[in-house]
């Protein structure tokens, strides 16, 4: 840590400013108290406390130093009385030796100027306690500081880790079910295995490419997604069918979470699609409102195919990187009507 007071040129001058009135406090004392004239009353404080400015100073590496958590307090305590006893000592055998070489007392004043020398004692001890508590909080404050930046860091390391591992669960599942949908169409219909394959890929390159990224724009979601649906077309021919509304072209550049949207089709799909015997629907609209995107997705289904199925951990996994990213949790809500199913999205554009 370095020196708080020389490390910055404004406490350098609050500091020198400070000795100053402390000076001119003690020249005033010493004109009225001890009855010194001005000129030496001046010059002998001036000494004194310049003297003292360097080791003010030097306090600070003996606070600094010297462990406030390890010792005990009254070990503490003695170690301060033991070196401001010795500096204070220092300070006044030195002030003195350079008053009396560069200063000429008449002797009628030399007894006024060795009882002012018991307030310049008193004085070094006050300022020597005060500068000790000064630094002492400071080094507790940059403690405090420090250790917040860390938890701040941890934090976000942690927020980094957590986001991870809610992505990669997503395209080992994905992954799964489409290669087993290839298997199953290499056997029946080449052709169809071979597009889904080439889409596959599209998809699987879009993925890796942002693995490192936790945003992405919305248009860049969105044509994933489309990939994803083309993929599960080729599954289901014109039994899925698929529109995204969005009326606001800026909208498309705006910032959402990468890969969120397809966990939502891919649910959409699971329990719309894939029991139903009729076309299904999946409808996509979005909306900017407030600078907040609001996105919705929409699909029928066989409510009794859906109740058998379940959900999933595709809402809860949404819900909780939502959370993570944005420190809310009333961004994802579910509407469950008697045939349709709609997850409602917000995506605030303002998280710093």
């Amino acid at each position: 840590m370095d020196h708080p007071i020389l490390n910055n040129i404004r406490n350098v001058l609050i500091y020198i400013f400070l000795v100053l009135i402390i000076t001119i406090t003690n020249c005033i004392i010493n004109i009225y108290d001890y009855h010194l004239p001005v000129y030496i009353s001046l010059s002998t404080s001036f000494i004194y406390y310049s003297l003292f400015t360097l080791i003010g100073l030097a306090i600070w590496f003996i606070v600094r130093y010297s462990n406030l958590n390890k010792p005990g307090f009254l070990k503490l305590i003695f170690y301060h009385l033991s070196s401001s006893s010795i500096l204070i000592l220092l300070w006044i055998i030195i002030a003195r030796l350079i008053i009396n070489y560069f200063i000429d007392i008449p002797s009628i004043y030399s007894t006024a100027v060795n009882n002012s020398m018991y307030l310049m004692v008193i004085s070094g001890f006050l300022i020597y306690l005060v500068l000790v508590l000064v630094y002492y909080l400071i080094i507790y404050y940059q403690d405090i500081k420090e250790k917040l930046e860390n938890e701040i860091k941890l934090r976000t390391v942690i927020k980094e880790t957590e986001l991870n591992m809610l992505k990669s669960q997503i395209n080992p599942h994905f992954l799964f079910n489409s290669l087993n949908s290839i298997s199953s169409l290499t056997m029946v219909n080449p052709a169809r295995a071979q597009d889904m394959i080439i889409k596959l890929s599209d998809f699987m390159r879009y993925s890796l490419s942002q693995a490192d990224h936790t945003m992405t724009t919305l248009k860049k979601e969105i044509e994933n997604s489309v990939r994803y649906l083309e993929i599960e077309k080729v599954r289901f021919g014109q039994k899925l069918m698929y529109q995204i509304i969005c009326e606001d072209i800026t909208s498309l550049d705006k910032l959402i979470p990468i890969m969120l949207l397809q966990p939502l089709y891919e649910n959409a799909v699971k329990h719309g699609v894939y029991e139903s015997t009729q076309q299904v629907s999946i409808i996509t609209k979005v909306v900017l409102i407030n600078d907040e995107l609001h996105i919705s997705i929409k699909n029928d289904f066989d409510p009794e195919a859906f109740s058998r199925r379940g959900e999933g951990i595709g809402l809860k996994n949404i819900n909780d990187r939502l959370k993570l990213i944005y420190h809310n949790n009333q961004l994802l809500t579910v509407i469950k009507n008697e045939n349709t199913f709609e997850v409602k999205l917000i995506i605030p554009q303002n998280n710093g």
